[in-house]
């Protein structure tokens, strides 16, 4: 059984992902509030999987979000969605930036990168359309040499990225929207 730990930002698309990991056989979550991290820190040996939901503004608003990646690095498979996938970046040292004009409710083709891992992409059929609501993206000058790049967007922003050395990705989109025709198996794939 696998033990997943979903981390909430307060997004509304959040209870998308609860349903997905809900409806596997194979899993067991828990589901926590990312202010009552720090009270509950305990909780993290009893999972294997952590879940960092989407939200709402900068990942720097939430406290304990970053300490919490970096507590979990060499003992957790960590996904990030959207502003997750972005605090994964800075935990390593990365940097991210404003869009000049904000993703919200917008379908994209991403391309996968031939130099990242392919993982969460094992499997699609390609073209992959995808759903994105951000306003914020991973700095490709300032990204850390321990990610890798594993997709771009149409305009060449990050979509997804991945730890060279740790079982830890992102994904700048929202696997758990209809617009993501595919993201279901992009959530199993994490998942293997």
């Amino acid at each position: 059984m696998k033990r997943i730990l979903i981390i909430n930002h307060h997004d509304s698309f959040v209870y998308n992902l609860v349903q997905i990991i809900r409806e596997r056989t194979d899993c067991a979550y828990k589901f926590i509030n990312t202010e009552d991290l720090d009270e509950n820190l305990s909780l993290l040996k009893d999972y294997e999987y952590i879940l960092l939901s989407p939200g709402p503004g900068h990942p720097e608003e939430f406290p304990h979000l970053i300490p919490t990646i970096l507590r979990c690095v060499e003992t957790h498979s960590i996904l990030g969605v959207c502003l997750g996938m972005q605090a994964i970046a800075l935990a390593f040292g990365g940097k991210i930036e404003c869009l000049p004009k904000p993703k919200h409710g917008h379908k994209s083709r991403i391309t996968i990168s031939g130099n990242g891992s392919r993982k969460l992409f094992e499997g699609l059929s390609a073209p992959i359309f995808v759903a994105r609501y951000h306003s914020w993206v991973v700095s490709k000058e300032h990204l850390p040499s321990c990610l890798s790049i594993d997709a771009y967007d149409e305009e060449l922003n990050i979509a997804a990225l991945s730890h060279k050395k740790y079982p830890i990705c992102g994904v700048q989109f929202h696997p758990e929207s209809v617009i993501t025709e595919q993201g279901r198996a992009i959530i199993d794939n994490w998942l293997k």
